[in-house]
Protein backbone atom coordinates (compact mmCIF):
# COMPACT_ATOMS: atom_id res chain seq x y z
CA UNK A 1 0.00 0.00 0.00
CA UNK A 2 1.01 3.38 -0.04
CA UNK A 3 2.57 3.39 3.60
CA UNK A 4 3.73 0.35 3.57
CA UNK A 5 5.57 -2.01 0.64
CA UNK A 6 4.94 -5.32 2.19
CA UNK A 7 3.01 -6.06 5.42
CA UNK A 8 3.38 -9.44 7.39
CA UNK A 9 1.67 -9.83 11.32
CA UNK A 10 2.24 -13.12 13.33
CA UNK A 11 3.54 -15.35 10.24
CA UNK A 12 5.45 -18.06 10.10
CA UNK A 13 7.20 -20.65 7.83
CA UNK A 14 7.32 -18.51 4.69
CA UNK A 15 9.69 -17.93 1.83
CA UNK A 16 10.16 -14.70 -0.52
CA UNK A 17 12.49 -14.83 -3.17
CA UNK A 18 13.63 -11.43 -5.30
CA UNK A 19 11.09 -9.54 -3.38
CA UNK A 20 11.28 -5.63 -3.17
CA UNK A 21 9.77 -2.70 -1.44
CA UNK A 22 10.18 0.98 -3.04
CA UNK A 23 8.68 4.46 -2.38
CA UNK A 24 6.44 3.76 0.03
CA UNK A 25 5.35 6.58 2.53
CA UNK A 26 6.26 4.57 5.71
CA UNK A 27 8.25 1.49 5.92
CA UNK A 28 9.21 -0.88 2.96
CA UNK A 29 8.98 -4.04 4.63
CA UNK A 30 7.02 -4.19 8.15
CA UNK A 31 7.04 -7.60 10.24
CA UNK A 32 4.97 -6.98 13.38
CA UNK A 33 2.81 -10.14 15.60
CA UNK A 34 3.73 -12.70 17.26
CA UNK A 35 4.22 -16.43 15.80
CA UNK A 36 5.98 -19.85 16.77
CA UNK A 37 5.76 -21.56 13.55
CA UNK A 38 9.04 -22.35 11.33
CA UNK A 39 10.89 -19.39 10.55
CA UNK A 40 10.79 -16.59 7.39
CA UNK A 41 13.34 -16.37 4.98
CA UNK A 42 13.69 -13.89 2.68
CA UNK A 43 16.32 -14.65 -0.68
CA UNK A 44 17.44 -11.15 -2.39
CA UNK A 45 15.27 -8.93 -0.87
CA UNK A 46 15.57 -4.92 -1.38
CA UNK A 47 14.06 -1.67 -0.67
CA UNK A 48 14.59 1.65 -1.68
CA UNK A 49 13.49 5.37 -0.70
CA UNK A 50 11.71 4.26 1.57
CA UNK A 51 10.15 7.61 4.13
CA UNK A 52 10.99 5.54 7.12
CA UNK A 53 12.65 2.22 7.37
CA UNK A 54 13.84 0.21 5.21
CA UNK A 55 12.85 -2.95 6.91
CA UNK A 56 10.96 -3.26 10.41
CA UNK A 57 10.73 -6.08 12.39
CA UNK A 58 8.82 -6.32 15.48
CA UNK A 59 7.69 -9.85 15.59
CA UNK A 60 8.00 -11.61 18.95
CA UNK A 61 7.90 -15.61 19.48
CA UNK A 62 10.37 -18.19 18.84
CA UNK A 63 9.76 -17.81 14.81
CA UNK A 64 13.51 -16.61 12.85
CA UNK A 65 13.45 -14.41 10.25
CA UNK A 66 16.24 -14.70 8.01
CA UNK A 67 17.61 -12.82 5.35
CA UNK A 68 19.97 -13.97 2.66
CA UNK A 69 20.93 -11.33 0.53
CA UNK A 70 19.27 -7.79 1.88
CA UNK A 71 19.80 -4.25 0.16
CA UNK A 72 18.36 -1.28 1.48
CA UNK A 73 18.83 1.82 -0.33
CA UNK A 74 18.06 5.79 0.38
CA UNK A 75 15.17 4.62 2.87
CA UNK A 76 14.81 6.58 6.12
CA UNK A 77 15.00 10.04 4.73
CA UNK A 78 12.93 11.50 7.88
CA UNK A 79 10.45 13.71 6.16
CA UNK A 80 7.27 12.14 7.38
CA UNK A 81 6.17 12.36 11.57
CA UNK A 82 7.07 9.52 13.50
CA UNK A 83 8.53 8.49 16.92
CA UNK A 84 10.71 5.90 15.69
CA UNK A 85 14.09 8.34 14.46
CA UNK A 86 16.32 8.21 13.20
CA UNK A 87 15.17 5.91 10.52
CA UNK A 88 17.26 2.96 9.44
CA UNK A 89 18.03 1.03 6.48
CA UNK A 90 17.14 -1.83 8.91
CA UNK A 91 15.41 -1.40 12.27
CA UNK A 92 14.91 -4.65 14.97
CA UNK A 93 12.40 -2.69 17.32
CA UNK A 94 10.57 -4.41 20.60
CA UNK A 95 8.76 -2.54 23.39
CA UNK A 96 10.14 -4.60 26.24
CA UNK A 97 14.03 -6.41 26.54
CA UNK A 98 14.62 -8.74 24.14
CA UNK A 99 11.54 -8.78 23.11
CA UNK A 100 11.88 -9.55 19.36
CA UNK A 101 12.30 -12.60 17.49
CA UNK A 102 15.54 -13.99 16.49
CA UNK A 103 17.31 -12.02 13.38
CA UNK A 104 19.47 -13.24 11.04
CA UNK A 105 21.27 -10.64 8.24
CA UNK A 106 23.62 -12.81 5.75
CA UNK A 107 25.27 -10.56 2.82
CA UNK A 108 23.87 -6.83 3.66
CA UNK A 109 24.36 -4.25 1.46
CA UNK A 110 23.40 -0.46 2.31
CA UNK A 111 23.81 2.24 0.19
CA UNK A 112 23.44 6.69 1.31
CA UNK A 113 22.23 8.58 -1.04
CA UNK A 114 19.64 11.59 -2.19
CA UNK A 115 16.78 10.83 -4.55
CA UNK A 116 16.94 10.25 -8.55
CA UNK A 117 16.82 13.93 -9.56
CA UNK A 118 19.69 15.11 -6.52
CA UNK A 119 17.51 16.43 -4.14
CA UNK A 120 18.41 15.69 -0.40
CA UNK A 121 19.01 14.93 1.95
CA UNK A 122 21.02 12.08 2.34
CA UNK A 123 19.87 8.89 3.96
CA UNK A 124 19.53 6.54 5.79
CA UNK A 125 20.98 8.33 8.83
CA UNK A 126 21.99 5.16 10.69
CA UNK A 127 22.42 2.20 8.94
CA UNK A 128 21.22 -1.00 11.23
CA UNK A 129 19.23 0.02 14.42
CA UNK A 130 18.49 -2.41 17.28
CA UNK A 131 16.44 -2.26 20.32
CA UNK A 132 14.77 -5.45 22.57
CA UNK A 133 15.57 -7.72 20.52
CA UNK A 134 16.64 -11.40 22.06
CA UNK A 135 19.13 -12.27 19.64
CA UNK A 136 20.16 -10.09 16.06
CA UNK A 137 23.12 -11.48 14.25
CA UNK A 138 24.06 -9.24 10.89
CA UNK A 139 27.15 -10.18 8.25
CA UNK A 140 27.93 -7.71 5.54
CA UNK A 141 27.99 -3.47 4.81
CA UNK A 142 26.48 -1.52 7.83
CA UNK A 143 26.19 2.45 6.22
CA UNK A 144 24.22 5.39 7.55
CA UNK A 145 24.95 9.19 6.90
CA UNK A 146 25.93 9.40 11.31
CA UNK A 147 26.49 5.70 12.22
CA UNK A 148 26.49 2.46 10.40
CA UNK A 149 24.80 1.44 13.68
CA UNK A 150 23.10 1.86 16.72
CA UNK A 151 22.17 0.22 19.71
CA UNK A 152 19.60 1.36 22.14
CA UNK A 153 19.77 -0.99 24.56
CA UNK A 154 17.55 -4.14 25.54
CA UNK A 155 19.39 -6.32 24.15
CA UNK A 156 20.07 -10.08 24.55
CA UNK A 157 22.75 -10.56 21.56
CA UNK A 158 23.45 -7.90 19.41
CA UNK A 159 26.17 -8.93 16.88
CA UNK A 160 28.55 -7.76 13.87
CA UNK A 161 30.35 -10.30 12.26
CA UNK A 162 34.05 -9.77 12.10
CA UNK A 163 34.17 -9.65 8.60
CA UNK A 164 31.65 -6.74 8.38
CA UNK A 165 32.29 -3.57 6.79
CA UNK A 166 30.84 -0.42 8.61
CA UNK A 167 30.83 2.69 6.88
CA UNK A 168 29.75 6.42 7.93
CA UNK A 169 28.95 9.47 5.33
CA UNK A 170 29.85 9.49 1.53
CA UNK A 171 31.81 7.37 0.14
CA UNK A 172 31.77 6.85 -3.55
CA UNK A 173 33.66 5.61 -6.56
CA UNK A 174 32.62 7.79 -9.94
CA UNK A 175 34.27 10.25 -12.56
CA UNK A 176 31.48 12.90 -11.64
CA UNK A 177 29.85 14.47 -8.91
CA UNK A 178 27.01 11.69 -8.51
CA UNK A 179 23.16 11.88 -7.71
CA UNK A 180 23.61 8.69 -5.53
CA UNK A 181 27.13 7.30 -3.33
CA UNK A 182 27.96 3.56 -3.19
CA UNK A 183 30.89 1.38 -3.79
CA UNK A 184 31.42 -0.15 -6.75
CA UNK A 185 33.07 -4.00 -6.70
CA UNK A 186 34.11 -5.46 -9.33
CA UNK A 187 35.02 -9.11 -8.97
CA UNK A 188 35.56 -12.14 -11.11
CA UNK A 189 37.10 -15.95 -9.87
CA UNK A 190 40.52 -14.47 -9.84
CA UNK A 191 40.14 -11.14 -9.02
CA UNK A 192 39.06 -9.36 -5.93
CA UNK A 193 38.60 -10.91 -2.78
CA UNK A 194 38.20 -9.89 1.05
CA UNK A 195 38.53 -11.34 4.40
CA UNK A 196 39.77 -8.74 6.57
CA UNK A 197 42.54 -8.16 4.03
CA UNK A 198 41.70 -7.13 0.65
CA UNK A 199 43.45 -9.03 -2.34
CA UNK A 200 43.67 -8.56 -5.92
CA UNK A 201 44.96 -11.47 -8.20
CA UNK A 202 45.23 -13.82 -5.18
CA UNK A 203 43.59 -15.52 -2.15
CA UNK A 204 46.44 -15.64 -0.13
CA UNK A 205 47.47 -12.17 0.39
CA UNK A 206 49.66 -11.34 4.02
CA UNK A 207 48.83 -7.72 3.76
CA UNK A 208 45.65 -5.77 4.67
CA UNK A 209 46.42 -4.57 0.59
CA UNK A 210 47.18 -7.04 -1.98
CA UNK A 211 48.33 -7.20 -5.65
CA UNK A 212 49.26 -10.24 -7.18
CA UNK A 213 50.39 -10.74 -10.76
CA UNK A 214 52.96 -12.38 -13.07
CA UNK A 215 54.50 -9.35 -14.32
CA UNK A 216 54.12 -5.55 -13.62
CA UNK A 217 52.27 -5.62 -10.79
CA UNK A 218 51.50 -2.65 -8.89
CA UNK A 219 49.08 0.30 -9.05
CA UNK A 220 49.01 3.42 -11.17
CA UNK A 221 46.81 6.78 -9.96
CA UNK A 222 46.37 9.61 -13.27
CA UNK A 223 45.60 12.76 -12.82
CA UNK A 224 43.71 13.83 -16.20
CA UNK A 225 43.34 17.41 -15.51
CA UNK A 226 47.36 18.08 -14.97
CA UNK A 227 48.14 14.56 -16.43
CA UNK A 228 50.27 13.45 -13.86
CA UNK A 229 50.75 9.83 -13.54
CA UNK A 230 52.01 8.07 -10.68
CA UNK A 231 53.25 4.81 -10.52
CA UNK A 232 54.04 1.33 -8.13
CA UNK A 233 54.68 -1.40 -9.48
CA UNK A 234 56.81 -4.44 -9.21
CA UNK A 235 59.16 -5.77 -12.00
CA UNK A 236 61.84 -7.51 -13.39
CA UNK A 237 63.45 -8.04 -9.80
CA UNK A 238 63.52 -4.19 -8.92
CA UNK A 239 60.07 -2.25 -7.63
CA UNK A 240 59.75 0.89 -8.52
CA UNK A 241 57.82 4.12 -6.99
CA UNK A 242 57.67 7.13 -8.41
CA UNK A 243 56.08 9.73 -11.24
CA UNK A 244 55.53 8.17 -14.88
CA UNK A 245 54.69 11.40 -16.31
CA UNK A 246 57.13 14.56 -16.13
CA UNK A 247 56.51 15.97 -13.04
CA UNK A 248 58.40 16.25 -9.37
CA UNK A 249 58.37 13.29 -6.81
CA UNK A 250 57.91 14.61 -3.29
CA UNK A 251 57.58 12.96 0.28
CA UNK A 252 55.74 14.55 2.31
CA UNK A 253 55.07 14.64 6.35
CA UNK A 254 52.87 16.71 8.54
CA UNK A 255 51.14 17.56 5.14
CA UNK A 256 54.57 19.38 4.04
CA UNK A 257 57.07 18.64 1.42
CA UNK A 258 60.23 17.38 3.17
CA UNK A 259 61.90 15.73 0.37
CA UNK A 260 61.59 16.83 -3.41
CA UNK A 261 63.44 14.68 -6.61
CA UNK A 262 63.19 17.40 -9.11
CA UNK A 263 62.24 15.90 -12.97
CA UNK A 264 66.65 16.41 -14.00
CA UNK A 265 67.05 14.18 -10.80
CA UNK A 266 67.67 16.41 -8.23
CA UNK A 267 67.29 16.38 -4.74
CA UNK A 268 66.28 18.80 -2.38
CA UNK A 269 65.57 18.59 1.27
CA UNK A 270 63.89 20.98 2.65
CA UNK A 271 63.28 22.81 -0.82
CA UNK A 272 61.14 22.04 -3.57
CA UNK A 273 63.43 23.99 -6.17
CA UNK A 274 66.88 22.21 -5.47
CA UNK A 275 69.34 24.14 -8.04
CA UNK A 276 72.13 20.62 -7.42
CA UNK A 277 72.55 17.49 -7.76
CA UNK A 278 71.52 17.50 -3.45
CA UNK A 279 70.25 20.99 -2.11
CA UNK A 280 69.96 21.08 1.25
CA UNK A 281 68.36 24.17 3.54
CA UNK A 282 69.22 23.45 7.10
CA UNK A 283 71.98 21.15 8.98
CA UNK A 284 72.88 18.09 8.14
CA UNK A 285 74.94 15.22 10.19
CA UNK A 286 76.33 12.30 9.83
CA UNK A 287 78.41 9.19 11.37
CA UNK A 288 81.51 8.06 10.70
CA UNK A 289 82.87 10.44 8.28
CA UNK A 290 86.09 9.14 6.62
CA UNK A 291 88.54 12.20 6.24
CA UNK A 292 89.59 13.57 3.06
CA UNK A 293 88.97 16.40 0.38
CA UNK A 294 86.36 17.81 2.07
CA UNK A 295 85.20 21.38 3.97
CA UNK A 296 82.69 18.99 6.19
CA UNK A 297 83.11 19.20 10.01
CA UNK A 298 82.67 15.82 12.53
CA UNK A 299 81.26 15.95 16.08
CA UNK A 300 82.83 13.80 18.76
CA UNK A 301 80.40 11.16 17.60
CA UNK A 302 81.99 11.81 14.28
CA UNK A 303 78.37 13.57 12.80
CA UNK A 304 78.57 16.68 10.02
CA UNK A 305 78.15 19.79 11.71
CA UNK A 306 78.16 23.54 11.31
CA UNK A 307 80.77 24.38 13.46
CA UNK A 308 78.82 25.38 16.26
CA UNK A 309 81.11 27.57 18.50
CA UNK A 310 78.36 29.47 20.28
CA UNK A 311 79.57 30.01 24.24
CA UNK A 312 76.12 28.93 25.30
CA UNK A 313 76.60 25.65 23.65
CA UNK A 314 80.37 25.04 25.50
CA UNK A 315 81.29 24.20 29.39
CA UNK A 316 84.64 23.02 31.32
CA UNK A 317 86.67 25.35 28.88
CA UNK A 318 90.01 25.52 29.80
CA UNK A 319 92.98 27.07 28.18
CA UNK A 320 95.72 25.27 25.31
CA UNK A 321 99.04 24.37 27.77
CA UNK A 322 102.17 23.49 25.68
CA UNK A 323 100.37 24.47 22.15
CA UNK A 324 103.49 25.89 21.04
CA UNK A 325 105.47 22.08 21.86
CA UNK A 326 102.88 20.12 20.21
CA UNK A 327 102.98 22.25 17.29
CA UNK A 328 106.64 21.51 16.83
CA UNK A 329 105.88 18.10 17.55
CA UNK A 330 102.99 17.77 14.32
CA UNK A 331 104.58 16.86 11.26
CA UNK A 332 103.19 18.05 7.63
CA UNK A 333 103.53 15.27 5.09
CA UNK A 334 102.75 15.54 1.15
CA UNK A 335 101.26 12.32 0.27
CA UNK A 336 98.96 10.35 -2.63
CA UNK A 337 95.64 7.93 -1.82
CA UNK A 338 96.14 4.50 -2.25
CA UNK A 339 92.18 4.09 -3.49
CA UNK A 340 92.94 6.45 -6.69
CA UNK A 341 89.66 5.35 -8.05
CA UNK A 342 87.89 6.60 -4.80
CA UNK A 343 90.26 9.90 -3.97
CA UNK A 344 92.11 10.24 -7.03
CA UNK A 345 95.29 10.93 -8.14
CA UNK A 346 96.35 13.70 -6.72
CA UNK A 347 99.04 14.64 -4.65
CA UNK A 348 97.79 16.08 -1.32
CA UNK A 349 99.04 17.71 1.37
CA UNK A 350 98.03 16.95 5.13
CA UNK A 351 98.89 15.10 8.35
CA UNK A 352 98.66 11.25 9.22
CA UNK A 353 95.89 10.65 11.61
CA UNK A 354 97.98 7.93 13.93
CA UNK A 355 100.70 10.59 14.58
CA UNK A 356 98.45 13.45 15.45
CA UNK A 357 97.01 11.25 18.03
CA UNK A 358 100.10 11.14 20.32
CA UNK A 359 100.45 14.94 19.93
CA UNK A 360 96.77 15.94 19.46
CA UNK A 361 94.27 13.07 20.40
CA UNK A 362 90.68 15.18 20.01
CA UNK A 363 91.73 16.03 16.80
CA UNK A 364 91.55 12.34 15.80
CA UNK A 365 88.07 10.14 15.06
CA UNK A 366 89.03 6.50 15.01
CA UNK A 367 85.64 4.82 14.78
CA UNK A 368 84.72 2.80 11.60
CA UNK A 369 87.71 0.75 9.46
CA UNK A 370 89.99 4.23 9.20
CA UNK A 371 90.78 7.09 11.22
CA UNK A 372 89.67 10.18 10.32
CA UNK A 373 91.14 13.62 11.01
CA UNK A 374 89.56 16.99 12.55
CA UNK A 375 91.69 19.46 11.04
CA UNK A 376 89.82 22.57 12.52
CA UNK A 377 90.88 21.13 16.07
CA UNK A 378 94.73 21.84 15.17
CA UNK A 379 94.03 25.73 13.81
CA UNK A 380 93.40 25.97 17.61
CA UNK A 381 96.64 24.41 18.72
CA UNK A 382 98.87 26.84 16.52
CA UNK A 383 96.74 29.53 16.96
CA UNK A 384 98.06 28.97 20.80
CA UNK A 385 101.40 27.82 19.76
CA UNK A 386 102.10 31.43 17.81
CA UNK A 387 100.86 33.02 20.78
CA UNK A 388 103.56 31.20 23.04
CA UNK A 389 106.07 31.87 20.88
CA UNK A 390 105.38 35.73 20.31
CA UNK A 391 105.14 36.27 24.23
CA UNK A 392 109.04 34.96 23.74
CA UNK A 393 110.00 37.00 21.02
CA UNK A 394 108.32 39.77 22.64
CA UNK A 395 110.11 38.83 25.67
CA UNK A 396 113.77 38.48 24.55
CA UNK A 397 113.47 42.06 22.36
CA UNK A 398 112.74 43.92 25.97
CA UNK A 399 116.09 42.18 27.30
CA UNK A 400 118.26 42.96 24.16
CA UNK A 401 117.17 46.47 24.59
CA UNK A 402 117.98 46.68 28.07
CA UNK A 403 121.42 45.28 27.14
CA UNK A 404 122.22 47.80 24.27
CA UNK A 405 121.06 50.64 26.93
CA UNK A 406 123.37 49.36 29.26
CA UNK A 407 125.96 48.89 27.15
CA UNK A 408 125.81 52.05 25.99
CA UNK A 409 126.25 53.72 29.13
CA UNK A 410 129.37 51.53 29.38
CA UNK A 411 130.58 52.77 26.26
CA UNK A 412 129.99 56.45 27.28
CA UNK A 413 131.98 56.00 30.94
CA UNK A 414 134.66 54.47 28.81
CA UNK A 415 134.95 57.35 26.12
CA UNK A 416 134.68 55.07 23.53
CA UNK A 417 132.42 56.92 21.05
CA UNK A 418 134.50 58.34 18.42
CA UNK A 419 133.99 59.83 14.66
CA UNK A 420 134.18 58.03 11.87
CA UNK A 421 136.82 58.47 8.55
CA UNK A 422 135.81 57.12 5.42
CA UNK A 423 138.45 56.84 2.94
CA UNK A 424 138.26 55.81 -0.33
CA UNK A 425 141.75 53.68 -1.72
CA UNK A 426 142.14 52.68 -5.46
CA UNK A 427 141.55 48.84 -6.00
CA UNK A 428 143.94 46.19 -4.63
CA UNK A 429 145.29 48.75 -1.65
CA UNK A 430 146.32 46.74 1.02
CA UNK A 431 145.76 48.14 4.71
CA UNK A 432 147.75 46.45 7.71
CA UNK A 433 146.50 47.18 11.29
CA UNK A 434 148.69 47.28 14.03
CA UNK A 435 146.74 44.78 17.18
CA UNK A 436 147.95 45.78 20.86
CA UNK A 437 150.29 42.09 20.18
CA UNK A 438 151.63 43.56 17.35
CA UNK A 439 150.52 41.38 15.08
CA UNK A 440 149.51 43.14 11.44
CA UNK A 441 146.51 42.14 9.30
CA UNK A 442 146.34 42.79 5.82
CA UNK A 443 143.18 43.47 3.79
CA UNK A 444 142.69 44.18 -0.14
CA UNK A 445 139.59 46.27 -1.05
CA UNK A 446 138.39 47.03 -4.34
CA UNK A 447 138.29 50.21 -5.31
CA UNK A 448 134.27 50.39 -4.96
CA UNK A 449 134.66 49.65 -1.35
CA UNK A 450 135.11 52.12 1.63
CA UNK A 451 137.28 52.06 4.04
CA UNK A 452 136.38 52.64 7.68
CA UNK A 453 139.86 54.23 9.18
CA UNK A 454 140.43 55.29 13.15
CA UNK A 455 139.62 58.42 13.70
CA UNK A 456 142.65 61.08 13.83
CA UNK A 457 144.18 61.29 17.54
CA UNK A 458 144.00 64.06 19.63
CA UNK A 459 147.17 65.78 21.57
CA UNK A 460 147.36 68.66 24.05
CA UNK A 461 150.21 70.98 23.89
CA UNK A 462 152.49 70.98 26.66
CA UNK A 463 153.16 74.79 26.14
CA UNK A 464 149.36 76.19 25.99
CA UNK A 465 147.47 72.41 26.66
CA UNK A 466 145.87 73.28 22.80
CA UNK A 467 144.46 70.64 21.30
CA UNK A 468 146.36 69.46 18.42
CA UNK A 469 144.69 67.03 15.73
CA UNK A 470 146.94 64.99 13.87
CA UNK A 471 145.27 62.99 11.11
CA UNK A 472 146.71 60.75 8.56
CA UNK A 473 147.84 61.72 5.40
CA UNK A 474 147.52 59.85 2.61
CA UNK A 475 148.75 60.63 -1.10
CA UNK A 476 146.31 58.94 -3.63
CA UNK A 477 147.29 56.65 -6.51
CA UNK A 478 150.76 56.67 -5.02
CA UNK A 479 150.38 54.27 -2.11
CA UNK A 480 150.40 50.09 -1.93
CA UNK A 481 149.81 50.17 1.18
CA UNK A 482 148.44 52.15 4.28
CA UNK A 483 149.54 51.26 8.15
CA UNK A 484 147.52 51.62 10.87
CA UNK A 485 148.85 51.00 14.38
CA UNK A 486 145.76 50.26 16.74
CA UNK A 487 146.39 50.12 20.65
CA UNK A 488 144.04 49.53 23.22
CA UNK A 489 141.28 52.18 24.19
CA UNK A 490 142.24 54.32 27.15
CA UNK A 491 141.70 57.42 28.75
CA UNK A 492 143.08 60.53 27.13
CA UNK A 493 145.82 61.72 28.97
CA UNK A 494 148.30 64.92 28.77
CA UNK A 495 151.03 64.28 26.54
CA UNK A 496 154.18 65.71 27.27
CA UNK A 497 156.67 64.78 24.24
CA UNK A 498 155.46 65.10 20.62
CA UNK A 499 157.19 61.95 19.62
CA UNK A 500 154.46 59.83 22.00
CA UNK A 501 151.93 61.64 20.54
CA UNK A 502 152.93 60.53 16.92
CA UNK A 503 152.60 57.01 18.18
CA UNK A 504 149.28 57.35 17.84
CA UNK A 505 148.92 58.55 14.76
CA UNK A 506 148.74 57.26 10.94
CA UNK A 507 151.84 56.36 9.07
CA UNK A 508 152.08 55.44 5.49
CA UNK A 509 154.99 54.13 4.25
CA UNK A 510 155.84 54.98 0.78
CA UNK A 511 158.73 52.23 0.46
CA UNK A 512 156.47 49.46 1.54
Amino acid sequence: NALRGIYLSSIGETKFNNSRAVFNGLTGLYIDGSSANGGLMFTDFSTDRNDRHGVRISLTGTTTVTFNGLLTRRDGANTSAGTETPYAGLAVIGTSSAQVAPVFVNGLTQIVGVDDAGAPPLAPLVGVRVTNASYVKVDGQLWGVTAPYQDDGGNGHFIIAEDSILKTGIVGITEAVPTLFHDKFIATTSGLYYDGRVSIGSTTGSRLFNITAPAQAGARFHDTTNDVIFDMRAEDYQGFFGTFSNHQLRFQTNNLSRLTIDTDGDIGIGTTSPDSELDVIGTIQSSDLLGGATTLTTDANGNIIRNPSDRRLKTNITDIGGALEMTLALRGVRYQWLDEERFGEQMEIGFIAQEVDKVVPEAVRKGGDYWSLNTQNLIAVVVEGMKEMWQTVTGNQAKIAELEERLAEVEAELGLEQPVVELELPSGTEIETMSPSSEVATTTISSTEELVAPAATTTESAAGLEPVVSEPELEAGSLDAAVVPTAEPTPAEPVVGEDEAEEDTAVIDPSE
